[in-house]
């Protein structure tokens, strides 16, 4: 990760970390050890119908995600690649915390800002101005 963001290890306290499934080389997926441990979510391939399915499969209930974007010039190989020499990137560090509060998922993604659009939304009611 980036200087000026924290370790995924820090956003996900008080538990190991198991990479998920579906890491690739510009997007990497973590899942709580207690969480994923021994389960289809620590092998390998990807988890159908979805990783937030599973998860929720063995109890735990989604309450709400946070995305914090940075962007940033790309590492040598994030450049190498995503085929950006001389761009920026976007940085995306999604944690996903259950109905206990805890967070239980991260999703790290870095992609050529170049190529992407990034809309955002707010549900209706869950925030102010």
């Amino acid at each position: 990760m980036s200087a000026g963001n924290p370790p995924v290890s820090m956003l996900l306290p008080g538990c190991g970390l198991i990479p998920a499934t579906m890491s690739s080389p510009a997007a990497k997926c973590f899942v709580r050890t207690d969480v994923a441990e021994g389960t289809r979510l620590a092998e390998d391939g990807f988890v159908l119908p979805s990783l937030q399915a599973a998860i929720e499969e063995l109890g735990h209930r989604f309450s709400r995600a946070t995305e914090t974007l940075v962007a940033r010039p790309p590492t040598l190989y994030e450049a190498d690649l995503l085929e950006v020499p001389g761009e920026w990137v976007v940085q995306i560090l999604r944690v996903s915390v259950s109905t206990d509060d805890v967070p239980i998922h991260a999703l790290e993604t870095v992609c050529a800002a170049s190529r992407h659009v990034f809309t955002i939304g707010q549900v209706a009611g869950s925030d102010q101005f």
